[in-house]
């Protein structure tokens, strides 16, 4: 069965295990959601080993049993798959989006390899319920570019909102063609405002979330026209890759990190 997580203060705010069942119980609107530990021994598998060790094995089979379970619970497939910290939407759909049982190995596998990639230590997986988003064009690996807003918010204010994907942050590989007229799609999908509504869950959200000051608030649009809460985290852990506002673009101080230290990154 799907794993039950109490104790929420033991997670960093960061964490969807800290933040997700604040927002579950003050009813803000985000999918139907399952957690499933990781399991403690996951690089063994990850990395490739040779010699896997039995228990090792049997806590991975163990955890694809527990995914299926989850996904039973919300409907069955497809499902979205992603830890508590990040996704691997830059991977594509076959990092994330789970159509039957057999494709659970690969998706956690690749997951979890995107997280280690950006240093992060998951504590669970997030089976979701699929959203069919609307979206302008596919990029990356096959990824939608969907309606989606990042809204950065105190309990007392809105700080910021923007619409999630930059031209510049937008990039074709691995067989994925560039679209004609993608810009323009683009542009045209970042026109569209959000309600005025997601203000008041952001401002909700910060307030009833109070081990940090500031949260990033993601949201989707559906393709019923529905907004649904997608993710979150404390500011200071969330990309801002825009000009032009009262906070600072950090993706530009990541780049000049980068490029002194040539190790790459990634924001989740």
């Amino acid at each position: 069965m799907s794993q039950k997580l109490t104790g929420a203060g033991r997670f960093i705010p960061s964490s969807a295990c800290y933040w997700l069942p604040k927002a579950r119980s003050h009813k803000l609107l985000v999918p139907s959601t399952r957690f499933v530990n990781v399991p403690s021994d996951y690089l063994a598998v990850v990395g490739g080993d040779e010699h896997i060790r039995p228990d090792t094995a049997r806590h991975w089979s163990d955890a694809i049993s527990r995914i299926h379970a989850a996904a039973m619970t919300i409907g069955g497939y497809p499902v979205f798959l992603r830890t508590d910290l990040a996704s691997a939407k830059h991977s594509g759909p076959a990092a994330y989006r789970i159509e039957k049982r057999e494709r659970i190995d690969p998706a956690m596998r690749e997951t979890l390899e995107d997280n280690e990639l950006k240093w992060l230590n998951p504590y669970a997986f997030l089976v979701r319920k699929w959203l069919n988003l609307e979206f302008a064009f596919v990029a990356f690996d096959g990824h939608p570019i969907a309606r989606e807003w990042r809204f950065f918010a105190t309990k007392d204010r809105i700080v910021c909102r923007h619409f999630y994907w930059p031209e510049d942050s937008i990039r074709f590989y691995h067989g994925i063609i560039e679209p004609a007229g993608w810009k323009a799609a683009l542009a045209h999908f970042s026109s569209e405002a959000p309600p005025s509504e997601l203000d008041a869950v952001a401002l909700k959200f910060a307030a009833v979330c109070d081990r940090a000051s500031m949260w990033s608030v993601d949201f989707a649009k559906a393709r019923d026209g529905k907004w649904w809460f997608i993710d979150a985290a404390v500011a200071e852990d969330s990309a801002h890759p825009w000009d032009g506002c009262e906070l600072p673009n950090n993706e530009k101080h990541r780049q000049h990190a980068t490029d002194v230290a040539g190790t790459p990154s990634e924001e989740p």
